[in-house]
């Protein structure tokens, strides 16, 4: 049996479709990134036309829908734990999604055939596991809430998935971390990257009081509910009382004491996700094994870092997308897997969504008419490398999409990676974002022993590696000496690949700084379109579309006035802090 398998994540938070043939993972993409709102948690219409037009499928050639969740039992959670002004708000809003999906699924969809729900978790630990090659792994799964599930621990073995135990909310490291996140001034859900990057500025001096709101136990861990509010900012004012600080506000700068609230928190999570490994290799019965890691809380590359090197794993593998995006691919898995008794193929590429060929980016410039160059690969590379050495920032636009939160050469911005002015440089005048917030590194695999530590592959960028040489890698090395390294292999020899060579040739080094093409708050780019409007908005000084160039120092000033994200920066402080949110709705 080689069935078509579409896999859908909706009405929660990062929305996405993913296409599956004969167990093998043909298209993915977040719906984010065609409608260009971060975090789209609609019915993901867009992904799912792009998936069958991508991979040429028709929607009566699917024979199973699958949704990454359950939500009658969902919607049991809600009934039981929300008060009644919040229950009229979400029952008002998703009823039709809770009690009526398969109605709306085919009816978005014009499909005619049976829709399967997964568990949450069991989607998110799906993915975990059969997106690698581990042929037996303990499966840990972390995030704010699933259906009621906050934490879990599975056996993966073959095509098989065995659950072990559970935490249940309102006990959860997801919301324990939304809520510091919230404390800190950032917004829950959706900012806690920054929490992950602003703890390396701080000392973890507020353990021991923190240890009040979430502390471990025999079982596993248990939040304390009086610091907690879920239905409004997430924290109470008992939380300001143990912390003896007020909540940060917009403008007060987060280094000093909010740095050590986040180096604290960052620290009780990492010590919580020990405790819960340790535990479950004992149930398993597997001393050191490998761990898959799925969930929002995944995305912690400085915890999947510390858990790898703690000496109680032999590895830790984090899919890309591993929060509820990647779980549209993780029930998809569950469908093959039920339906053939087989394992579904591994995730052998990040790079699952849409392409565009030379001469279409070539066709969109030529619309704009804008001032360009397009050159053969050799003499394409050489010109680019020759930019970055001399200090230009470069907008990087090649092949198919990669899935997931994270630029991996195909939709990157690249730059220098040694002067610590280009960190500060791209986060002031590019990303239009905050000054702590680190980059990363994209590094050919064979070079890695060289210059991070330890030398694996890290092709999906989940986790930090210490910097062995950070003076020369000022850029992209963190303040606590970690980079969150991207290992792309030396073939086949792309693009990218040939950059990074060439830029090796003329400096000496094998790695260039790697960030997502974006601005602050955006989605990564997708199409040549969103490309050039990213590279007008930010200070970008070339924008590479396929074989073709673009100097911002050659157009004519009046097509490249900015505007646009001023009047966006105006607008996102009206939505409300608890926009996308996950908890209740």
């Amino acid at each position: 049996m080689h069935p078509t398998i579409l896999g859908l994540s909706a009405f929660y938070h990062d929305s996405a479709a993913a296409l599956l043939h004969s167990g093998r993972t043909r298209f993915a993409l977040q719906e984010e990134r065609i409608t260009r709102i971060k975090f789209d948690n609609s019915f993901p219409s867009n992904a799912i036309s792009l998936a069958l037009e991508s991979t040429g499928i028709t929607i009566s050639e699917i024979d199973r829908i699958a949704f990454f969740e359950n939500p009658k039992v969902k919607l049991d959670r809600i009934l039981k734990t929300s008060s009644p002004q919040q229950l009229l708000k979400s029952l008002s809003e998703t009823w039709d999604q809770k009690l009526h999906l398969t109605e709306l699924i085919k009816l978005r969809t014009n499909f005619r055939g049976q829709v399967d729900y997964f568990d949450h978790h069991e989607s998110h630990a799906a993915y975990a596991f059969f997106s690698s090659k581990a042929p037996r792994a303990l499966v840990l799964v972390a995030d704010g809430v699933g259906e009621w599930d906050t934490t879990s621990i599975w056996l993966g073995e073959g095509a098989t998935l065995k659950h072990i135990s559970s935490t249940r909310f309102p006990h959860s490291l997801g919301l324990f971390y939304a809520t510091i996140t919230s404390f800190i001034g950032f917004r829950p859900n959706s900012d806690e990257y920054k929490v992950m990057g602003l703890a390396s500025f701080g000392s973890p001096t507020h353990v021991e009081t923190m240890r009040a709101m979430l502390r471990n136990t025999e079982h596993g861990f248990e939040c304390d509910p009086q610091y907690y509010d879920f239905e409004s900012i997430m924290y109470s004012p008992r939380l300001t009382r143990l912390l003896g600080v007020p909540p940060r506000q917009p403008g007060v700068p987060a280094l000093g004491v909010y740095a050590d609230i986040a180096a604290s928190a960052q620290q009780i999570l990492q010590e919580s996700l020990l405790q819960l490994v340790i535990k479950g290799s004992a149930q398993i019965g597997i001393k050191t094994p490998v761990v898959c890691f799925g969930g929002g809380v995944a995305l912690n590359c400085a915890a999947a870092g510390w858990l790898r090197d703690s000496g109680y794993v032999q590895d830790v593998l984090v899919p890309p997308g591993a929060d509820d995006a990647g779980s549209a691919i993780g029930a998809a898995m569950l469908a093959h897997a039920r339906l053939t008794g087989q394992r579904p193929d591994p995730i052998h590429t990040p790079y699952l969504g849409i392409e565009f060929t030379d001469q279409e980016a070539e066709a969109y410039i030529k619309l704009l008419g804008i001032e360009y160059e397009c050159f053969d690969d050799a003499t394409l590379i050489d010109h680019v490398a020759t930019a970055i050495t001399e200090g230009n920032i470069v907008g990087w636009f090649q092949g198919k999409s990669e899935f997931g939160p994270r630029a991996l050469g195909n939709r990157s911005i690249f730059a220098d990676p040694r002067p610590a002015v280009m960190r500060d440089k791209i986060n002031e005048k590019i990303k239009h974002r905050e000054g702590f917030r680190p980059f990363a590194p994209i590094c050919i695999e064979t070079n890695m022993q060289d210059w991070f530590s330890p030398a694996k592959p890290s092709p999906f960028m989940t986790s930090v590696f210490r910097s062995l040489q950070p003076d020369v890698l000022q850029a992209v090395t963190h303040v606590d000496g970690t980079a969150r390294v991207q290992t792309i292999p030396p073939s086949p020899q792309t693009r990218t690949v040939a950059l990074i060579n060439a830029f090796h040739a003329k400096t000496g080094i094998p790695v260039l700084l790697n960030t997502s093409f974006n601005v602050a708050e955006e989605p990564i780019v997708l199409t040549p379109f969103d490309a050039f409007n990213t590279f007008r908005e930010s200070k970008l000084d070339i924008l590479v579309l396929g074989n073709c160039i673009i100097h911002r120092h050659r157009q004519d000033t009046k097509i490249m006035q900015a505007g646009t994200y001023k009047y966006m920066s105006i607008a996102r402080p009206l939505v409300p802090l608890t926009r996308s949110t996950y908890f209740f709705t």
